[in-house]
């Protein structure tokens, strides 16, 4: 294996572990703000094999419980003309 290869390859697992731990601290976040039982293992595991499966069970878990909140609903002002 050359330099060239090893290095790309430490960049690839570098980007991926990295990504996992920080999905892994928002799961965990998650879990304390809806009170869902699990752990740091469970978390990380999860990421790490099935990082979209993880984010699918989050964002269920998030609407069944109606944690989310809806975006303000901003209304535009009045029209509004120049006078001369």
């Amino acid at each position: 294996m050359s330099s060239g290869e090893a290095c790309n390859d430490i960049m690839a697992y570098s980007l991926i572990l990295s990504c996992c731990c920080y999905t892994c601290c928002v799961r965990r976040k998650l879990r304390q703000k809806l009170d869902i039982a699990g752990g740091c293992c469970d978390d990380f595991l999860s990421h790490l094999l099935c990082c979209c499966c993880a984010l699918v069970q989050e964002w269920r878990e998030v609407e069944i419980r109606g944690a989310y909140s809806e975006k303000t609903k901003v209304t535009p002002p009045a029209c509004q003309y120049m006078e001369h």
